[in-house]
């Protein structure tokens, strides 16, 4: 079996980088991870329970790292076993600075015993894919919730009455003023600024 794709994650790779090797990071983002703990400094084990026909069921999982090259690059074997069968292998991710964030890449190649060898392989690829693509989807809304959270409150600015408006409203405000500024010379309007 081999699954390759990529992802746009929305934050720099220097951000995204711990967050891969982060135990509690990697418990949100995995569809069904329902442990995972470090058991060395480059190796994780970890429990999956999949709610999905055919593959579904319990896993035991165990990955270590090879190969990093901080922030871009990273090698790792994997297996997960249980009782419709195992699946071994080796995974690939690159991660590169692009707008607005980080593109991953990813590549994979695994070998499945048991039941599951029995399946469609196009079926058993299929289900990985997804597996990968919402487990970086999770990460994603995990990196813009955090960075939302980060942001600084507001800035504000005095009104003429002594109050105070927040540079959402001053916004909209000035965009709906320029509609309307459009709108009054091309004659859709009528006001004053026409």
């Amino acid at each position: 079996m081999k699954i390759t794709g990529s992802y746009m994650l929305d934050a720099p790779r220097e951000q995204v980088w711990p967050l891969l090797f982060d135990p509690s990071t990697l418990l949100q983002a995995i569809p069904g991870c329902e442990q995972i703990e470090a058991a060395g400094p480059d190796e994780y084990h970890g429990r999956v329970n999949l709610h999905l026909a055919a593959v579904g069921g319990q896993y035991d999982t165990s990955i270590k790292m090879l190969e990093q090259v901080r922030p871009s690059h990273c090698r790792m074997s994997g297996e997960a076993s249980g009782a419709s069968g195992s699946v071994r292998g080796q995974a690939v991710f690159n991660l590169q600075e692009a707008e607005p964030g980080t593109l991953v890449t990813y590549e994979g190649e695994a070998v499945i015993t048991g039941p599951l060898s029995g399946m469609n392989s196009r079926f058993i690829e299929g289900v990985a894919q997804t597996l990968v693509r919402q487990s970086l989807g999770r990460l994603n809304a995990q990196l813009q919730s955090s960075n939302a959270a980060q942001l600084p409150a507001a800035t504000t600015a005095p009104d003429q009455r002594g109050g105070r408006i927040s540079w959402p409203r001053r916004a909209w405000e000035w965009v709906m003023g320029l509609w309307g500024h459009i709108f009054r010379r091309a004659g859709v309007l009528q006001g004053p600024g026409k």
